[in-house]
């Protein structure tokens, strides 16, 4: 009824199986060292961040009519989205490296660096769902990290925290994105 849009779906589809059959491939070449795969993942948010803060500081200078920071991506949302995605993965660097074989203090601080820089990209770009994803993912993976057995008082602690983050981080901007 509709080859263009069939056409489309084919190509959409055979990319997404692609991507699934590579990944597969690297886990399995990388598995030593499966950090590996993430690395250009998280180079990429980050440099994303980077340039959206940049967006946001020029914003806030007047230098631009941009209204929110977008990176590369032409809308606001798709931006929050990779990195609100990228967040979980940044955070259980961080906690890859401080609880491992040999604490290191270094990477595990770069990571949790990432991961600020990831939140407050989310915030600024005054995505309502991409804040309110990043921190539902955090929520998971604190939930993944600490709640065990008998840890009932470590997930509400990370509810807390995450409830107080809601309330504090949030810019004007975004409040009235919301409220609108």
């Amino acid at each position: 009824v509709a080859p263009r849009r069939g056409v489309e779906y084919i190509f959409t589809n055979a990319a997404i199986g692609m991507t699934l059959l590579l990944s597969r491939e690297f886990g399995w070449r990388f598995r030593r060292n499966i950090w590996l795969v993430f690395v250009p993942i998280l180079a990429v948010a980050t440099l994303e961040g980077l340039l959206g803060m940049l967006q946001f500081a020029a914003m806030r200078a007047g230098a631009t009519g941009v209204q929110s920071a977008t990176g590369t991506y032409p809308n606001r949302n798709h931006f929050a989205g990779l990195l609100e995605m990228v967040l979980p993965l940044a955070l259980a660097g961080a906690a890859a490296f401080w609880w491992g074989r040999r604490k290191r203090w270094w990477g595990a601080a770069s990571m949790a660096a990432i991961a600020a820089l990831l939140v407050m990209g989310t915030v600024i770009s005054l995505s309502r769902m991409g804040f309110l994803a990043a921190l539902g993912g955090v929520f998971v993976f604190g939930v993944l990290l600490l709640g065990g057995r008998g840890r009932l008082a470590a997930v509400a602690a990370v509810a807390v925290a995450l409830f107080i983050a809601f309330l504090v981080l949030p810019t004007d901007e975004w409040i009235a994105r919301f409220a609108s």
